[in-house]
């Protein structure tokens, strides 16, 4: 089995073995339906059993593991890496992430292709067109249909926003 880094553990919260989970941007998760994460200990994937999350925002989350309920039981853990297998990872990849790579169609022609993003609270899509970086919201009023099978977008980017950048 593979594993995915999807974090950091960042800290303690509390007093009771809380932990805070820090989530790497091009991860979007909810952890539900995951009950196990594995963290990286002397170049070793250890599993431990979550018992309890909570989300802050969309980077942050409050963990409670099985049989980790101290604050000293955790001293170990703060500042490591932390995975799940790559099956479940895989489910959370952002969208944008899935799309680099893709070739850009508008108006029935070829105009780019997507090299990479910026994840905000407004994703940003870096992409090559006309041998110029352009830099373009996510949204669906330009991104609006996706064809995996052929690795395509089409898009509707108007003019004055390719000139801009």
């Amino acid at each position: 089995m593979g594993f995915t880094r999807i974090g950091k553990v960042s800290k303690h919260r509390g007093l009771k073995g809380d932990l805070i989970i820090k989530i790497f941007e091009n991860f979007n998760l909810s952890f539900d339906g995951i009950d196990t994460v594995y963290i990286e200990q002397e170049n070793s994937h250890i599993p431990y059993i979550i018992k309890k999350t909570k989300k802050i925002n969309n980077r942050k989350f409050i963990f409670l593991l099985k049989n980790q309920e101290s604050r000293e039981s955790n001293d170990m853990l703060i500042n490591n890496y932390i995975s799940i297998n790559d099956k479940e990872a895989e489910k959370f990849l952002n969208e944008i992430e899935k799309l680099l790579e893709y070739r850009l169609i508008q108006d029935e022609k070829e105009i780019g292709k997507i090299k990479d993003y910026i994840y905000n609270d407004q994703p940003i899509v870096i992409c090559d067109i006309n041998d110029k970086e352009v830099m373009v919201p996510y949204v669906k009023e330009y991104f609006f249909d996706v064809n995996h099978k052929e690795k395509l977008v089409s898009v509707n980017i108007p003019r004055d926003l390719i000139n801009l950048n």
